[in-house]
């Protein structure tokens, strides 16, 4: 009978460290698809403020390349 109580009492303590492990399994992996979604919104609000600046720096670079032109009515 005692063999019989320490072998139940292992195979508790093995599914309750499995648990554990699943669960922290889990919620590692949780935490890493966070860590994801919060590095792609990141990447993106850094993509569109980039993509801002540089259609300000063309526009403005068309704008002072259009007043250095000759105008077309004066020949």
């Amino acid at each position: 009978m005692a063999n019989d109580r320490t072998s139940n009492n292992s195979l508790e303590k093995e599914l309750a460290n499995e648990d554990i492990v699943v669960a922290a399994g889990f919620s590692s992996k949780l935490k890493r698809k966070q860590n994801k979604d919060k590095k792609m919104a990141d990447e993106e609000e850094k993509e569109s403020k980039r993509q801002f600046d540089l259609k300000t720096a063309m526009l403005a670079a068309g704008t002072s390349s259009r007043s250095r032109r000759k105008p077309k009515g004066d020949n």
